[in-house]
């Protein structure tokens, strides 16, 4: 396994709107670019204080890859953790997200290792790195 992707699904429009995370195991992640432009730079700096808050995250990237788990392009958020995925952790980050765009957007959240951490560097800086 490459990578685990915690997705977040469509939102519902009935209910409390929170939707569960579902976790994709994928093989194959490649990083085509950085995804970047207004909304995004003002989604980074809603992130920050979250990412701020984990120690354990060493650095942040919103990045742009293809997996088979989804055909196309996918806005990816990479991280790069000492710790394992927390589901906590992840629902911090889905409220700035539906904040600034549609809550039929879905975002997907990959925990990368070292070795693709390097790969999306490649394409992609962070937008997040620990002091």
């Amino acid at each position: 396994m490459i990578a685990a992707i915690a997705r977040w699904l469509r939102a519902r429009r009935r209910g409390s709107g929170s939707e569960p995370l579902l976790e994709v195991r994928v093989d194959s992640l490649r990083f085509v670019s950085e995804q970047d432009g207004a909304p995004e730079r003002d989604l980074k700096a809603r992130w920050l204080p979250i990412l701020a808050a984990h120690p354990e995250v060493k650095r942040a990237y919103l990045a742009v890859a293809e997996y088979e788990a989804q055909p196309g392009n996918n806005v990816v958020l990479c991280i790069r953790s000492d710790d394992a995925p927390n589901v906590h952790f992840i629902e911090q980050l889905r409220e700035p997200f539906a904040a600034v765009f549609n809550r039929d957007a879905h975002l997907d959240v990959a925990f990368v290792s070292d070795a693709k951490e390097k790969e999306v560097t490649r394409v992609c800086r962070p937008f997040w790195q620990a002091n």
